[in-house]
């Protein structure tokens, strides 16, 4: 494995460097290929949602619905994970560690080529892993509560544990956010001040883990012993409703801020 100076080398010989090696954060392609798959997958899930209301139940279409919109989450997840590898240790191409470094310089991070250093760079790429994680899981019980696969209980059990990991991803998102101080950054510790620094990307990951939180409510009431599925129902389509505010908030993020605020995100 090369050292970060070695790194740092192959980054200054731009000779060595490919051309077009990853999509670049800042073009538009990039932001298009973020914010239309999460739209696309927010929706799926309102639609879909509205179909396990009591006046409009059709479990079949709900069920195709939620895996159109799974795999379009998922799509959206993979995407943004792949940009973030870039700080993962494992990493075998060089080249997404050298443009990981070189937009990740400001931020804090420990002596090079130390095992906290190592963390840190793998922190990101681990975050936004479970996020995808999470997407699947949505997926996999999607085509679970298909009827004619007759598993609506696995289905249930995949969505109950893919909210609880989106909620946890986002929440973790949100305390990394608190421990990066736009003013200092070799401060680490959470403040909360911190959070709202970049205001558009603080509600991109709120009302993100707002709507696994809520899908994780709505299987609650669908559980054998609780059996309130009125309910439940209401709880999905609340959660689909902060998912698509999480998405309007991406595309704000990435075409109504200006390049200041977007240099602190």
């Amino acid at each position: 494995m090369l050292s970060a100076s070695e790194i740092r080398q192959d980054l200054l010989d731009s000779s060595s460097r490919p051309n077009n090696y990853c999509l670049q954060p800042s073009s538009l392609l990039w932001k298009i290929n973020q914010v239309v798959p999460y739209f696309i997958g927010s929706t799926f899930f309102f639609i879909g949602s509205i179909y396990y209301l009591p006046s409009m139940a059709d479990y079949e279409i709900s069920a195709v619905l939620f895996t159109i919109g799974s795999v379009a989450f998922l799509y959206a997840d993979v995407n943004e994970w792949w940009v973030n590898r870039a700080g993962c240790e494992c990493d075998c191409d060089k080249y997404y560690r050298i443009s990981y470094d070189s937009q990740e310089a400001a931020r804090n991070m420990e002596s090079e080529d130390t095992m906290l250093d190592s963390y840190q760079r793998t922190e990101n790429e681990l975050n936004y892993a479970l996020s995808a994680f999470g997407s699947l899981l949505y997926l996999v019980g999607s085509i679970l509560q298909i009827p004619e696969s007759n598993t609506p209980t696995e289905g249930g059990g995949m969505y109950f544990f893919g909210s609880i990991i989106i909620t946890f991803s986002q929440t973790w998102k949100i305390y990394r956010a608190g421990c990066i101080d736009a003013m200092d950054r070799h401060k680490n510790s959470f403040h909360i001040n911190n959070v709202f620094t970049n205001k558009a990307t603080f509600f991109i990951e709120f009302n993100g883990g707002l709507g696994g939180f809520a899908y994780f409510i709505g299987c609650l009431l669908y559980l054998p012993g609780i059996d309130e599925e009125d309910q439940g129902a209401i709880w999905f389509v609340l959660g689909a409703a902060f998912f698509i505010l999480s998405a309007i908030f991406l595309a704000y993020h990435h075409f109504g801020i200006t390049e200041n605020e977007y240099s602190h995100s």
